[in-house]
């Protein structure tokens, strides 16, 4: 889900971290998809990525290939200059905005997995090696609802998720002391 409930009433954008109405989504109606669409996808998503530009995404790392080289075709790049291509997992907001603003898309990585610059913000301050321990200050409910939507997935999934939703539902970011 692009645009996640907020405790205000309005509804929090996790590729801008910031809410829907100030961020730079399109409107609702020019929007590839429904940005409030809260249906999980069991498969991971991908991003085939060179250092400056995202070349294709897709839900398999097959797809996310062959997506990159139909990009490179169109780009007039030859197969040999691909083999600066790299394959990564990347969380939802990240392959929706790159549907919606393209391979320059700007995004960062964290324990290998990549995403919007908003959701690398929400976790660069937390500790990413004590999994128990900050899972311990996490929300009860709130940990369990993001489990049950994401598990299994990668712990930096399911870290930014609870911190987007964490946002939304306490109007705070997730903090460890």
């Amino acid at each position: 889900m692009t645009w996640t409930p907020c405790q205000c009433g309005e509804y929090w954008c996790t590729i801008h971290g910031r809410h829907a109405f100030g961020c730079d989504c399109p409107p609702v109606e020019d929007y590839p998809g429904n940005p409030y669409d809260d249906t999980t996808e069991d498969d991971m998503n991908y991003i085939a990525h060179d250092t400056n530009l995202i070349w294709g995404i897709g839900d398999t790392e097959e797809s996310c290939k062959a997506d990159a080289y139909a990009c490179a075709r169109k780009a007039e790049i030859e197969p040999d200059d691909m083999d600066q291509i790299e394959i990564s997992p990347c969380t939802p907001a990240l392959a929706a905005a790159v549907d919606i603003y393209g391979g320059d898309t700007p995004w960062d990585e964290a324990e290998g997995v990549a995403m919007t610059l908003g959701e690398h913000a929400s976790i660069e301050e937390l500790p990413h090696g004590d999994r128990d321990a900050v899972a311990n200050l996490m929300d009860n409910a709130l940990r369990e609802a993001v489990h049950a939507d994401l598990a299994p997935c990668e712990w930096v999934v399911f870290l930014v998720e609870y911190c987007a939703r964490h946002l939304a539902k306490h109007g705070a970011d997730f903090e460890v002391a």
